[in-house]
């Protein structure tokens, strides 16, 4: 596969990991084309606890070119086979990066209820919250029968009220191989009935999906090419009618809009003439993805990295968080020289660019996406409110009645324990208006709930032309001297435009402070690579200097707080 080298001599990183594309995402794995893999970019070392009553270290060994793809490293520590699990009082160092629970549940006994089974392991992972923060992954019973079904309901029920506990469905693999996912000879000599080829696709989904879904970072967009990626031919000299639409490009598409569903932008960059891809969709109507399904467009001759850039800008997120399928590798080269953590997947068979798509490490979130769908439709709705304050801001005191006009209204709700996904989502995610980058797990944000002297404020915001839901966030901690300190503020991009940030902080802090009354309040702020809104935001809220690392006083009160509510027209309510 010919790869184009930057100026500098050497490939971007993304691009190296385009060169494993075929042996990765192939239908078919074999391990000695996985075990020959090297990456030639550099890894994050993480520790994995395995508590497990069926060997887990066959899949483990086909695990390192998976989590090599994903950027990470994995030392695994083992612990005894043990049914009941008690080694989880015992056996799991408080200091490791996840734990990975593998059971075969076939040997639980069938009078056993799948609601009582799934009781007793959620009692079990509490328990383990005791030890470590962790986030613990639950390998599923991939047997397609009604118990099997019924138990990961079960789990997926009662393990919502534990933070950062994730079920991984590896029914999907079952589906896959069928009758081959098993092998009766493996039993006497592996003491697993897994196949071989069970064992790969198995550490395929664990490397890719489950664990960098809370190890790596996550993204946010996907960018598609439209010649030779979305259908066979080039525009511009097979016209519209002369394309190619297998049924392996529909996959394709279908692939890409399941990534919508669960919150994904979709954005398309292509060097094409504006009319001739407007007339393609006009045309052909075998293209199962959409212009409606569609964020953010760039279709010019411009340079892609530059394309790519416009629409991460439009799309309000990082570059990083993006990642382009392209058919040209120097122009996926040219793109992830520009943005350096850029995703790139060379769009060569269709079938292997739907599995890249849909196996990406970043894309996928245990239960989707918490604000996702929230994010796209809301994108859309922040057009309408541009072509409107455009329209107002032509007459006298357009601009003020525009504002009156959305029917804004925020709600502010004081250490919501359903919203805890949410909050690590934000603290995770958030990065123009996130002032302390704490990138609080699941359990770090039930902690700030649960002590007496902590608390979170989550807000949420609407107006007429959508609703935003949760777009902010103030974690907080009460000091014994009585200073609270604001250890972070998160703002949603979702939330831009409206002018509504220092609203949102001070009605925030009003309901903080009626729970913990301190007598002088300070925020933490660290300097990063985007934050510089947040900083502006601290000098505005404070009227001070804002340092890179440091805490700034905030003469907050009451008093302010109404002074601030009554300079927006907005209506808010604290929530419950």
């Amino acid at each position: 596969m010919p790869l184009h080298e930057t100026d500098s001599g050497r490939t971007s990183d993304a691009i190296e990991r385009v060169a494993w594309q075929s042996r990765i995402f192939g239908q078919r794995l074999r391990r000695s084309d996985l075990t020959a893999l090297e990456p030639t970019w550099p890894l994050r070392p993480v520790v994995i606890s395995v508590v497990r009553n069926q060997p887990f270290e066959l899949v483990a060994r086909a695990l390192p070119p998976f989590l090599a793809y994903a950027g990470l490293s994995a030392e695994f520590l083992y612990g005894p086979y043990d049914d009941s699990l008690s080694s989880l009082d015992h056996g799991v160092s408080a200091d490791v990066d996840a734990v990975v629970l593998s059971l075969d549940f076939e040997r639980y006994p069938a009078s056993i209820a799948p609601v009582e089974l799934a009781s007793w392991l959620v009692e079990r992972i509490v328990r383990l919250r005791g030890r470590t923060s962790a986030p613990v992954l639950v390998t599923g019973w991939p047997d397609r029968h009604p118990r099997a079904d019924a138990f990961h309901h079960e789990l997926e029920v009662l393990a919502t009220g534990v933070p950062g506990a994730h079920l991984c469905d590896l029914r999907p693999v079952r589906d896959t191989l069928g009758d081959r996912f098993s092998d009766p000879r493996m039993e006497e000599v592996a003491g697993t009935s897994l196949s071989d080829q069970a064992q790969l696709q198995l550490a395929r989904h664990i490397g890719l999906r489950y664990l960098p879904a809370v190890l790596a970072p996550p993204r946010k967009a996907i960018v598609v090419d439209l010649d030779n990626t979305l259908y066979h031919g080039v525009l511009g000299e097979d016209g519209p009618t002369g394309l190619i639409v297998t049924d392996a490009h529909r996959r394709l598409h279908k692939a890409l809009l399941a990534w919508r569903a669960r919150g994904l932008f979709l954005a398309v960059v292509s060097r094409n003439e504006p009319g001739d891809v407007a007339e393609l969709f006009d045309t052909r109507h075998d293209l199962d993805l959409r212009p409606e399904h569609v964020s953010a467009w760039h279709v010019s001759w411009d340079a892609k990295s530059e394309a790519v850039a416009r629409v991460a800008e439009m799309l309000r997120i990082d570059v990083d968080a993006v990642v382009v399928v392209d058919d040209n590798p120097g122009e996926l080269a040219e793109i992830a020289d520009a943005h350096g953590g850029i995703g790139a997947v060379l769009a060569e068979d269709p079938d292997v660019t739907t599995a890249a798509v849909g196996l990406y490490p970043g894309l996928f979130a245990f239960g989707g996406d918490a604000s996702g769908t929230r994010r796209v439709d809301d994108l859309a709705a922040a057009h309408q409110r541009q072509v409107e304050q455009a329209a107002a801001a032509d007459t006298p005191g357009g601009d003020a009645s525009y504002l009156r006009g959305l029917d804004m209204r925020l709600a502010v709700a004081v250490d919501p324990g359903r919203l805890v996904p949410r909050l690590s989502e934000l603290s995770n995610r958030t990065n123009q208006l996130n002032t302390a980058f704490l990138r609080l797990d699941e359990v770090a944000v039930a902690t700030y709930i649960e002590r007496f002297d902590c608390s979170v404020a989550a807000v949420t915001l609407g107006d007429r032309f959508s609703d935003s839901g949760v777009i902010g966030a103030v974690f907080a901690r009460m000091e014994a001297s009585g200073t609270l300190v604001l250890d972070e503020i998160d703002i949603s991009c979702r939330a831009l435009g409206r002018g509504l940030e220092t609203l949102i902080v001070s009605e925030a802090l009003r309901r903080i402070a009626s729970v913990l009354a301190p007598s002088t309040i300070t925020i933490e702020f660290r300097a990063g690579p985007r934050n510089e809104p947040a900083r502006r935001l601290l000098v505005e809220l404070t009227g001070q200097r804002v340092p890179d690392h440091g805490r700034v006083p905030w003469p907050w009160s009451a008093e302010l707080a109404d002074t601030i509510a009554g300079t927006f027209p907005v209506t808010v309510t604290a929530q419950d």
